[in-house]
């Protein structure tokens, strides 16, 4: 395992440990990063107990060892519970959207399930398509409208439905207990990035990255800043196949404008 150190470049080599590793074998095992913690978890058990672990850096030896923290079964699970989304890995927070349309929330610090109903006015239009198995309910081949995202503690819910990518920011309300869907926009794309792309998001827009390029599509109004940006690209950009190529960087901008400080123009 490498980490490496983004200003400067330079990487340190964390070799795993003898007493690790097994957990690879998994195919669907996803490894994540929090802010303070590297975890991997079983993204396709959506049913029982969800396997869970923590990585430890042991920098003495440059080692890393994988420890196992499971999240146990609710309860009272619902037959038709979905499939995990990892809120924030580094208190192993952890929700499922159930068939009734609840959310139900892992509370790592207290191991424990809690349920959160619609709010009022929240839509609950969503489906997915989903396969059982013997011992624990895993995701086939997911056929649904229905995405995820989380970044930050950020949720965004993307349907795609009638060629349009729909997106909600899904905000959890700890204190009540509920959860609101907030409409984030509603955009539809050139087939060229929607066929297969890698989504990210941040609460402020989504990126769509496939093999041709990316495409951003704003999730809240855009700030005079960015705009002003997005004005000086346009006059040095040119728009080839409905890809935007060249442009400026954020340096020459900042010569052209005689801008000495460090601080980023975005």
């Amino acid at each position: 395992m490498l980490r490496i150190y983004m200003d400067s470049g330079a990487c340190d080599v964390f070799n795993l440990d003898e007493v690790s590793g097994d957990e690879f074998e998994n195919k669907n095992i996803v490894l994540g990063c929090g802010k303070h913690q590297l975890y991997m978890y079983e993204r396709s058990v959506v049913m029982g107990p969800i396997p869970f672990w923590k990585i430890i850096l042991l920098k003495d030896s440059m080692t890393f060892v994988i420890i196992s923290e499971t999240i146990a079964a609710n309860e009272n699970e619902e037959r038709c519970s979905r499939f995990p989304i990892v809120l924030d890995g580094d208190r192993r927070r952890v929700f499922k959207l159930q068939d009734n349309h609840d959310i139900i929330v892992y509370d790592g610090e207290n191991n424990c399930w809690n349920t959160y109903p619609p709010s009022s006015d929240t839509p609950t239009d969503v489906s997915i398509s989903e396969t059982y198995g013997r011992t624990v309910h895993r995701m086939g081949a997911i056929e649904s409208p229905l995405t995820f995202y989380v970044s930050d503690d950020i949720c965004i819910a993307k349907i795609f439905r009638q060629a349009y990518h729909s997106f909600y920011h899904i905000i959890f309300d700890d204190e009540r207990k509920v959860y609101r869907v907030i409409p984030a926009g509603k955009y539809r794309l050139p087939m060229h990035i929607q066929l297969r792309f890698y989504g990210v998001c941040s609460k402020t827009q989504f990126a769509f990255i496939c093999s041709t390029g990316v495409a951003f599509v704003p999730l809240e109004p855009a700030t005079l800043r960015q705009l002003s940006f997005l004005a000086v690209q346009r006059q040095h950009c040119k728009i080839i196949g409905g890809i935007w190529r060249g442009g400026i960087s954020e340096e020459m901008i900042k010569a052209t404008c005689a801008y000495s400080a460090t601080r980023q123009l975005l």
